[in-house]
């Protein structure tokens, strides 16, 4: 989402707890070797417990009464099993083979397949879900060299034009072009990943640790102005309380984090209806040119005249201009040097910032619009088609904001600049709360539909899919085409909070203009609460793995733990029990592999050997050369003297059989 590095190494997922948020993050290649060096870990571990659990069958089973063959070969198999999978085969060919020679073959041999299929299994499915018991996701630190908000000139919507000096210019241009550049993006991840079929592009919608913020729609809500302002009942826009943790990224204490909330309400009004003059003459302008004057509150600062709010050229109408031309007006609780207009008493509000929209429609349809922000019955001069019924038309809304504290103490529902003066008298917040605040509500400012309206103008309006290219023709619109705006308006207005959030921990790094980039016109914070949350803003990194250190831990510990008790156990327990047990140890130690290659060549008169209580059973003397596969000692290249193997004692000089 934004040109930034990421953390490698160890950190603490704090929405996760201090022990089992302990995590470290790898590039995704590094991770994949970790994950499938965990996958044969696991096996590998697996693979010493089954000695294990052959150990115990074994001595279970073992007996100083005579048994039949088939016994003593499940006996010899347990003991030299290489592995659980290779157990279910021999074991029940071995029922097989024996079927004709013993008594309940399959019966007596179905408890060691079921024992050998539970241990296949169990660490089968260990293996395969190693990684999900280690891995965290793809939740990343984002690193910058750059931290903080872009350098930014005071009110620059209502200062006037004449009055910036040559440094607050190129300050502003800077603050323009990123603030358009931002806006841009969050508008197309709006279209992209608030649409209700997300899942269409999840892939394309996981760089946020949450895709989208969701909202409560209420239809039918009623009117935020004067009752007879509305056209029709409002739509109201609840985006609940957003954690800044587990909503917005950052990553802190649950008891640091804090919450906002933003409500807005959005009606056609009937601007033009009541708070609009007659076309009147223009003196200096072009001849025979009117303009249409609309007062709903007289502008700040004052440009123009009689309390005038806006006004709209008729010449504007017929010349070349693009089918839509959108502005707004915007008045802040409490804060009138941010306003761009002071609202009249039917547009006031006492507990909310209002923002006007207007739309200048020079659209064509073909067919009539019914929809109040873009209605159109007005015959075209070709046939079939319609133009705007009314100059310009009028999208009224209020916009409120909440701060809670640990969802337990929350300011008021309010505006913008009225919401810090509640949050210093209604919240305790620590100075990690504070300094959130602060990234919060900056945050918060630039989502205004203010900003929104003005760096996207007419980009922002969904009615433009329905044009036909580069042209005013249009398809009709639906008759419910306004709130679809309002709707895409909240969103974007909700993508830009995610994407303001992390931009100050990690700014884009854009062309501002030739030879100039935006990080150098980023000014950093000045305080340590602030400097913190610069290295703890949490994204989504598909180039990266997280792991959990308690799953990894677990894991390492558990299967070295198994591997341990497949190295000691059994020679613990054949020292432990050797006098009281004798015959079931001597049992496993004879029917090992190396100790049955033994016996048979000592059966052939090979020997004497040494370690025959052992595993290794070896040759006394320094390892002369024989055929293991001849069947007596004097068919083999040994040479025979006096009947000694020469380097080997025979064992008698009457062959064994």
């Amino acid at each position: 989402m934004v040109d930034s590095g990421i953390h490698n190494g160890f950190w603490t997922n704090w929405s996760n707890g201090k022990y089992l948020g302990a995590t470290i993050t790898l590039p995704a290649t590094q991770g994949l070797i970790l994950v499938a060096f965990l996958a044969l870990f696991v096996q590998a571990s697996g693979g010493f417990f089954w000695r294990v659990v052959c150990f115990a069958l074994h001595q279970f089973r073992s007996s100083s009464r005579a048994k039949d063959g088939l016994h003593h070969q499940q006996q010899a198999l347990l003991r030299n099993a290489a592995s659980s999978s290779n157990a279910v085969w021999e074991v029940t060919k071995t029922a097989w083979q024996w079927r004709k020679h013993a008594r309940n073959t399959f019966s007596r041999s179905i408890p060691l397949v079921l024992v050998c299929l539970v241990h296949l299994a169990i660490f089968g499915l260990a293996g395969l879900f190693s990684s999900r018991v280690v891995t965290t996701g793809n939740e990343a630190l984002v690193r910058s060299d750059v931290c903080g908000w872009p350098k930014s000139v005071p009110n620059p919507i209502s200062t006037p034009e004449d009055s910036f000096t040559e440094s607050q210019l190129a300050t502003l241009n800077s603050q323009a072009v990123l603030g358009r550049w931002s806006y841009t993006q969050s508008a197309s991840y709006a279209r992209t990943c608030y649409d209700e079929q997300t899942g269409r592009f999840a892939s394309l919608c996981s760089t946020m640790v949450r895709p989208r913020l969701n909202s409560t729609i209420t239809r039918g809500a009623p009117c935020p102005f004067a009752a007879d302002v509305c056209e029709m009942p409002a739509l109201k826009f609840d985006s609940g309380l957003v954690d800044s943790n587990d909503d917005m990224g950052l990553n802190a204490r649950k008891e640091d984090s804090i919450q906002i909330r933003r409500v807005t309400t959005c009606a056609p009004i009937l601007i033009e209806q009541r708070y609009s003059s007659g076309w009147t003459e223009f003196n200096g302008t072009l001849p025979g040119d009117t303009y249409k004057a609309y007062r709903f509150g007289p502008d700040v600062p004052q440009f123009l005249p009689e309390n005038v709010t806006m006004a709209v050229s008729n010449y504007s109408q017929y010349l070349a201009a693009p089918p839509y031309t959108t502005g707004s007006f915007n008045s802040y609780l409490r804060n009138a040097s941010s306003s761009d207009y002071i609202p009249i008493s039917d547009l006031n509000s006492t507990d909310s910032d209002v923002s006007i929209l207007s739309i200048i429609n020079r659209a064509v349809y073909l067919g009539n619009v019914t929809d109040p922000l873009f209605r159109a019955t007005n015959d075209s001069y070709l046939p079939g088609f319609k133009t705007a019924s009314q100059v310009a038309s009028f999208l009224g809304c209020t916009q409120q904001y909440q701060f809670c504290s640990r969802r337990t103490t929350c300011t008021p529902l309010t505006g913008l600049y009225d919401v810090r003066i509640e949050a210093a008298k209604t919240l305790n917040l620590t100075p990690i709360q504070a300094s959130t605040f602060t990234l919060l509500w900056k945050s918060a400012w630039s989502m205004t539909l203010q900003l929104t309206t003005v760096l996207l103008g007419s980009n922002m309006l969904l009615a433009n899919d329905y044009l036909w290219g580069a042209t005013s023709y249009s398809s009709s619109l639906p008759d419910n085409q306004w709130e679809v705006e309002a709707a895409n308006m909240h969103n974007i207005s909700l993508a830009m909070l995610q994407r303001s959030v992390v931009e100050y921990a990690s700014p884009p790094d854009i062309q501002i203009r030739p030879g100039l980039r935006s990080p150098s016109q980023m000014e950093p914070p000045a305080d340590d609460g602030m400097r913190a949350l610069c290295q703890n803003q949490k994204v989504i990194s598909k180039d990266h793995a997280g792991f959990s250190v308690v799953g990894l831990a677990i894991i390492l510990a558990v299967g070295s733990l198994l591997i341990l008790l497949d190295l000691f156990v059994a020679r613990i327990v054949l020292w432990i029990g050797w006098g009281r047990f004798a015959s079931m140890q001597d049992e496993w130690v004879q029917q090992g592999l190396l100790q049955v290659q033994r016996q048979a060549l000592e059966a052939r008169g090979i020997g004497p050997w040494e370690g025959k209580d052992g595993d290794v059973p070896v040759l006394v003397g320094d390892g002369d050369l024989f055929r293991s596969s001849t069947t007596t000692a004097t068919e083999s290249n040994i040479q025979l003297k006096r009947g000694v193997v020469v380097g080997y004692q025979s064992l008698p000089d009457t062959p064994v059989t």
